[in-house]
């Protein structure tokens, strides 16, 4: 879960008797990557990522952060790390949306085009995207007065109620 980075300091911590747990060792292999000037490599990995990215098929982050050698997890803290808000952070928050939306026009392309099972799309785009089903209720009714179809077809017939 936490880079070769950290280890020898989780190590260090151990044999003095100061307990570490996995939140811990993550803490520290993030303040590692930040103080080893890591963000830099994280950001030319993920841009060689989304330049090359259909090379390594679907986009999503999880593959991108493997890419950089780290979890999905480490690459969302080190993109939204409060204690260091530089432009790298920023770069690296534009970088995973890039991703995204990568992965949005991948679904969208290859389910219209059948490549890709359509359910599995549409289950993704749906949770992933903000995708919802159309509601049936407003196609029954007139969008711009919400006039109910009963009053409609009494107000083309020209009963119009007194």
């Amino acid at each position: 879960m936490y880079r070769k980075i950290g280890t020898s300091l989780c190590n260090k911590m151990s044999k003095k008797g100061i307990p570490t747990s996995e939140k811990t060792k993550i803490k520290i292999s993030l303040s590692h990557i930040a103080n080893r000037g890591n963000r830099a490599k994280v950001q030319k990995k993920l841009r060689q990522y989304i330049e090359n990215y259909a090379k390594y098929g679907f986009p999503s982050v999880s593959k991108a952060a493997i890419f950089c050698g780290m979890s999905e997890q480490n690459l969302y803290r080190l993109a939204s790390d409060s204690s260091a808000k530089t432009k790298s952070n920023q770069k690296i928050s534009q970088y995973i949306d890039i991703i995204k939306t990568l992965q949005k026009m991948y679904l969208e392309d290859k389910g219209l085009q059948g490549e890709v099972n359509v359910r599995i799309a549409e289950m993704i785009l749906k949770s992933k995207h903000g995708y919802t089903e159309p509601n049936s209720n407003l196609q029954q009714q007139n969008n711009f007065f919400n006039v109910p179809p009963e009053l409609l077809q009494e107000a083309i017939k020209g009963e119009l109620p007194e």
